[in-house]
């Protein structure tokens, strides 16, 4: 196997941490966090995913192997996750600022 090639690549920092606080339709009081980091979701086949502190997450034992909870769904729909690695050539300033939602955006190598 030939070594890999280090190649440093732009994304927004929400794709390394990120959550949002999601209200409960069924119990007034009651919010649940999304996640999406490395460290606290089921999913062994990836390094980062999605993780809810919803019942219907923290109970099955796949996590979302069988789909994501409501409030996971939900939430995707305000995470950036941009990364110039997927989406293509990167337009970061000088600022240091995602293109995509203008938050921080950050270097990361990568073996290519």
């Amino acid at each position: 196997m030939p070594d890999l090639n280090i190649q440093h690549y732009w994304q927004c920092a929400t794709s390394l941490n990120w959550e949002l606080e999601v209200a409960s339709e069924s119990r007034a009081a009651t919010g649940y966090t999304v996640r999406w980091d490395s460290t606290s979701h089921k999913n062994t086949d990836v390094q980062y995913d999605y993780s809810c502190s919803c019942p219907a997450y923290t109970h099955n034992k796949h996590g979302h192997k069988y789909g994501y909870c409501k409030h996971i769904r939900h939430a995707m729909a305000d995470h950036c996750n941009w990364q110039e690695l997927i989406a293509g050539a990167a337009n970061v300033d000088d600022n240091l600022l995602c293109p995509k939602c203008g938050g921080e955006a950050v270097s990361r190598p990568h073996g290519v």
